[in-house]
């Protein structure tokens, strides 16, 4: 019987001992992507800081005169507002148009010409965070339609409203994209199929 006790008292010191072992590979496992998930978080954190941040927005807008009563026209446009995400300021350099594209098609890239106007901002213009860049392009002042210039060029281009992309060139080298507002599409489109087509 000795014997057998002493048997049985080694297997459960045995099993014991596995056990113990088994809960410590498992505690340092744990550790392991505790420490893993802090570092991946950390490095997030990190890139986010450093990352430029844009919120966009694109319309027709009309800025209506105090003066509109006694005759003042009130003034027509596209207003660009740029909004500063980011931690750390940045520098707006040129606003341009891109097409939507997969990584093995061809890209495309034409600047906007927005000239100094009293309504808008001057690029290169630097925003610190929170702050917005107000650009301009006056509509009543234009002896042509933005809107059929615009979309001559994309259909040049052999593309479509709903596949351009307004960039905005900042001085850290990274260029945000955007869509056009569904109004600015809405307009691009009809005059897109104004433009008379090419005879085959």
């Amino acid at each position: 019987m000795s014997v057998d006790y002493l048997a049985y008292e080694t297997m459960q010191a045995a099993k014991e001992t596995a056990l113990y072992t088994y809960w410590i590979m498992l505690g340092t496992w744990l550790a392991g992507i505790a420490t893993s998930a802090a570092v991946i978080i950390t490095l997030y954190v990190t890139y986010n800081q450093k990352r430029v941040r844009l919120k966009f927005d694109v319309a027709e807008r009309v800025v209506v005169s105090p003066l509109s009563v006694v005759g003042d026209a009130n003034s027509t446009g596209i207003s660009f507002t740029i909004t500063n995400l980011s931690s750390f300021p940045v520098t707006v350099s040129k606003i341009g148009l891109g097409n939507f594209r997969f990584p093995w098609q061809e890209s495309k890239y034409w600047f906007l010409k927005i000239d100094r106007h009293p309504l808008g901002n001057q690029l290169l213009m630097k925003i610190e965070q929170g702050e917005q860049c107000h650009l301009w392009i006056p509509l009543d002042d234009r002896e042509d339609d933005w809107y059929k210039y615009l979309s001559e060029i994309i259909s040049k281009a052999d593309l479509t409203p709903n596949k351009m992309r307004v960039l905005i060139s900042t001085t850290f080298g990274r260029t945000p994209r955007f869509k056009f507002s569904k109004q600015i599409q809405e307009k691009l489109n009809d005059a897109q199929k104004q433009i008379p087509k090419p005879n085959v």
